[in-house]
C-alpha cells in the first residue's frame, strides 16, 4: 500500500510542477505543449529492454512461503525465491501453468477444503516446489547436477515414447505443440549431455 501512496504522491508533485510552468509562462497552451512533448521524451528515454519485469500493478495476489513466494498476476504466475531466482509461465505453458493455478486455487480455499483435499493440496505443493526449486538445488554437488539431468532426460524420453506410441487421432494443433515441445527438450537434454 505504501508503494502505491508514493506513487500517487509523485503524481500529485508532477501535477504541481506543471500548473507552476504553465502559471509563470506568457503562453500556458505552449506551456502546455511543451510539457507534454518533454514527459514523452523523458519517458521514451527511460525505457529499457526487459527480459522480466512484472510490475506490481500487474500482481492480483501474492502467497508468502517464507523461502519463496508465489504471485498470481494479471498475465501469468510468478514463482519467485528470495535469493533471486524467478520462473515465470503464462498460460501458453499450459502444463505448468495450470498445475500452479491449481495449487494456488487450492491454496486460496484451503480452510474449506476436505482432508482428502488438504492431502492432496500438501502433495502438489511438495511437488511443485522440487520441480521448481531443482535448478537451485541439483548444481549444489556435480553428481547433485549429474543426477538430475540424467534422470530428467529419462523421464522426458519415457513420456516422448509414450506420446509417440499412442494411436493417430484427428489433428490437434495443442497436443502437436506439446508433442513438439517434448521432443525438442529431450533432443536439447541430450546434446547436452554428449558435450560433457
Amino acid at each position: 500500500m505504501a508503494r502505491k501512496k508514493k506513487v500517487s504522491d509523485i503524481d500529485a508533485k508532477l501535477n504541481e510542477v506543471k500548473s507552476q510552468i504553465k502559471a509563470n509562462s506568457k503562453d500556458a497552451h505552449f506551456a502546455d505543449t511543451l510539457i507534454k512533448e518533454l514527459l514523452s521524451l523523458k519517458g521514451q528515454k527511460d525505457q529499457q529492454p526487459m527480459y522480466l519485469c512484472v510490475p506490481e500493478s500487474e500482481v492480483v495476489k501474492t502467497y508468502d512461503f517464507d523461502s519463496f513466494s508465489i504471485s498470481n498476476c494479471k498475465g501469468g504466475i510468478l514463482f519467485h525465491t528470495k535469493g533471486g531466482y524467478n520462473v515465470y509461465t503464462t498460460p501458453r505453458v499450459k502444463v505448468l501453468y495450470e498445475h500452479l493455478e491449481l495449487l494456488l486455487s487450492m491454496k486460496e480455499n484451503y480452510e474449506t477444503l476436505t482432508e482428502e483435499g488438504r492431502k492432496s493440496y500438501d502433495n502438489l505443493f511438495l511437488t511443485i516446489n522440487a520441480v521448481l526449486m531443482a535448478p537451485i538445488m541439483a548444481p549444489i554437488t556435480a553428481q547433485g547436477l549429474v543426477d538430475t539431468a540424467n534422470a530428467i532426460i529419462e523421464i522426458f524420453d519415457r513420456e516422448a515414447k509414450t506420446l509417440a506410441n499412442q494411436p493417430l487421432m484427428d489433428d490437434d494443433a495443442l497436443a502437436n505443440a506439446e508433442f513438439d515441445n517434448m521432443i525438442s527438450a529431450t533432443e536439447e537434454l541430450k546434446k547436452m549431455g554428449k558435450d560433457e
